[in-house]
């Protein structure tokens, strides 16, 4: 045996992971991460080291190194270890640097590989990227995920590495393991014809250069399971490193393909044990949700780093998060966890239990580290269908609600942790509409469910909001009726009706959320559809009642669906032919001036606003805009309206459900001279006088229920507002009234 073949055994003596030998220099091991010299002392002469070096590479690979002065390879000796070794020249002396190469059979655990590395193996196609500096860890990580594979899935992986570092034996899979230099002259080479040697999964050793990088993102774009590593200290450096690979005028196309086929970006570093005598990994993981693959899309690879450290029930780590764990588990010491943070006050504040901003929330008790309960967001829909449920709340730390007769009554459930609302509001969202509530923080859609009734199929539909609330995510539903009501099972004014004949000008439905502006406006259009022929275009966030076209003809268009909003489908609305225009909503000043205008120039419009009352509607409108425009907007809202309808559903005094109260201001003369002379204080007034006109004050309309018993006497005094009947009403002499 030569002395450098007993140097290369002494490394496992010394549970060395290095060997470092420069012709004429002592030798030096790299043990637990720490250089120490070799006892014996005798130094390699440079004819050993070359003698070592031609004996065990191929003929191709030493013309390699006469040419550059570099080589890698790798090596089994009779000791049954695998060594990674690289060649060199340094002053004209000759040298080389061995690495030992363990077993590929490796465990996730065994590693201390941080757990969510099992999900993006499990993956069928996409591009898995590990960075770090050399000697953090990549390989044994890529390893590790081979081998993960080769147990669970029945794939051919093929790897191509300089050289080849673990040797893995088919379990499952059928595992390929090219060299560079041995079985191929280079990676791009080898990556040229790869695709038609049938693999599943790819391990391809180092993204080195923009040929490799775009080779391999083509093979994950077209089904493949790609495994790479890059020289980067993190996520971020990685993005830059690949993006300034390419000419400008590429590195859109880059940043789009990125976007489609990257999976996770997994950046480690090596950080000593707390024990003295091993290192363990730290991680910083970008999972690339829809949020993240619109960000690299868009090139705002800035903002990247945010999703990673709000992205922890993702699987997302932050370095900083992932040597906090490891410090509170005992397994490094503070100093070498300091050392290692990326930020050293992020970690202290980690270490003692500390978060920032919304992360403040992560400790709750119904935090994602709690045991989410497997909740089913059909049956809580079924559930809400069945108890005759207006709404269904779904918020972190409470059980679902069901808001019934507009009580709110809890179902008989397990609290909802934060995971439970995440996964039920998420089961619902395409990628594309997770991304934009990720994105915006919150969403509104429309969604359908079907059950089956009496051996049919029956759709329910629902208008859903989700949103976010202390760094969890909350939901609201609002069930909608399969039936449009009748405008006289509402009680709607027929005053409301009659206006709704007109053949142009603007009818406004207000009043406050959840009290039935949208059964109202549907009705009416319900009505419309029965008796007129008339073309109807209706604008929603989202579509809530569904018309079958009967007389008319009704186009339903929802925002994000079928427009990107109100005002833009809006701006071309009057070149689409309607007669009648719903609008789901007024919610800013263009989307007033064109329904304004839409009203003035011979359309029906029927809109809603999120006013309490129907004059204060008046000034809502004009208030929306400038000063210099709101004498033109007096102007036009004069010309053009026909009335204002406000509206308030309040519990029936038999317990079954809820019936409306309305306030009703009709666009006449008197009204109209109003608010053109900005007098909007005196609309109260004439509305008392003008009942012969079907104008109602709503104390007028909440004491005509009570009077016929339609509803509770608390609940008259909550809304009433006038104080003289609240003090008649509390006297209990109804007789005054």
């Amino acid at each position: 045996m030569s002395y450098i073949d007993d140097l290369l055994n002494t490394m496992l003596e010394l549970n060395a992971s290095d060997l470092f030998i420069t012709a004429d220099k002592k030798p030096i091991f790299k043990v637990n991460g720490e250089i120490t010299g070799y006892q014996k002392h005798k130094f390699a002469t440079a004819d050993e080291v070359n003698e070592f070096r031609i004996s065990n590479v191929t003929d191709y690979s030493e013309k390699i190194f006469q040419k550059s002065g570099n080589i890698d390879i790798s090596l089994n000796l009779s000791n049954k270890l695998r060594y990674r070794i690289n060649f060199f020249i340094s002053k004209s002396l000759p040298g080389f640097v061995a690495r030992v190469i363990p077993d590929g059979d490796l465990k996730f655990k065994d590693l201390n590989l941080h757990e969510t590395l099992a999900k993006f193996a499990d993956s069928k196609s996409g591009l898995i990227m590990i960075v770090g500096a050399a000697g953090s860890g990549k390989s044994t990580t890529m390893a590790a995920i081979t081998n993960y594979i080769n147990i669970n899935y029945t794939k051919h992986i093929i790897t191509v590495e300089d050289p080849i570092e673990y040797i893995h034996t088919d379990k499952k899979s059928l595992i390929t393991q090219r060299e560079i230099g041995a079985d191929v002259c280079d990676f791009s080479t080898a990556l040229k014809n790869i695709v038609r040697e049938s693999p599943d999964v790819i391990l391809i050793g180092e993204s080195r250069d923009t040929e490799t990088i775009s080779s391999a993102i083509s093979a994950a774009l077209t089904g493949h399971l790609i495994l790479t590593s890059m020289h980067t200290s993190d996520v971020i450096q990685c993005f830059e490193r690949i993006i300034n690979s390419y000419p400008e005028n590429a590195k859109n196309k880059v940043l789009l393909d990125l976007s489609l086929s990257l999976k996770c970006i997994i950046a480690q570093r090596l950080v000593p044990a707390k024990n003295g005598k091993t290192r363990v990994p730290c991680f910083e993981i970008l999972n690339v949700t829809p949020l993240a693959a619109k960000y690299i899309a868009q090139g705002k690879i800035s903002d990247i780093e945010n999703i990673i450290r709000l992205g922890e029930g993702e699987g997302m780590v932050t370095f900083d998060r992932s040597l906090s764990r490891l410090y509170k588990n005992k397994i490094i010491s503070f100093d070498e966890g300091i050392n290692a943070a990326t930020n050293k006050d992020e970690f202290k504040l980690l270490v003692e239990g500390l978060e920032r901003g919304a992360e403040t929330f992560r400790k709750l008790k119904y935090a994602d580290k709690e045991i989410c309960v497997d909740f089913d967001m059909k049956k809580l829909l079924k559930s809400a269908l069945e108890h005759g449920a207006s709404d269904l709340l779904l918020t972190a730390g409470a059980q679902p609600n069901l808001r019934i007769d507009g009580i709110l009554m809890s179902l008989d459930t397990p609290i909802l942790r934060s995971g439970d609302t995440k996964k039920l509001f998420f089961s619902i969202l395409s990628s594309s509409q997770r991304a934009v509530f990720e994105s915006n923080k919150e969403l509104d859609l429309a969604l359908i469910l079907n059950l089956d009734a009496d051996e049919s199929e029956k759709s329910y539909r629902f208008m859903v909001n989700g949103y976010f609330q202390r760094n969890s995510i909350s939901v609201s539903i609002r069930i909608i009726s399969n039936i449009i009501p009748e405008p006289d099972q509402l009680g709607l004014p027929e005053a409301l009706i009659n206006i709704s004949d007109k053949p142009y000008g603007l009818i406004l439905i207000t009043g406050p959320t959840g009290h039935g502006k949208s059964t109202t406006m549907a009705s009416l259009i319900d009505r419309i559809n029965r008796n007129k022929s008339s073309h109807v275009i209706t604008i929603e966030d989202p579509i809530e009642y569904v018309y079958s076209n009967k007389k008319s003809i009704i186009d339903q268009r929802e925002i994000n669906s079928d427009t990107l909003s109100y005002s833009n489908a809006l701006k071309y609305v009057l070149r689409q032919d309607p007669d009648i225009i719903l609008i789901g909503e007024m919610r800013d000043t263009e989307t007033i001036a064109t329904a304004l205008t839409a009203a003035e120039t011979g359309h029906l419009v029927i809109a809603t606003l999120h006013t309490n009352n129907a004059f204060q509607s008046i000034d809502r409108i004009i208030d929306s805009f400038s000063s210099s425009h709101q004498n033109q907007i007096r102007m036009q809202l004069a010309g053009s309206l026909l009335g204002v309808v406000s509206q308030h559903l309040i519990p029936r005094a038999d317990k079954k459900g809820r019936i409306c109260a309305f306030e009703v201001l009709i666009g006449t003369h008197a009204v109209k001279s109003l608010i053109r002379e900005s007098k909007i204080h005196l609309l109260p007034s004439t509305m008392e006088t003008g009942s012969k006109d079907g104008m109602m004050r709503m104390d007028k309309s909440i004491m005509e229920l009570l009077k016929r018993k339609k509803i509770e006497k608390s609940d008259a005094i909550n809304l009433l507002s006038d104080s003289e009947l609240i003090k008649k009403l509390r006297e209990d002499d109804l007789s005054k009234l």
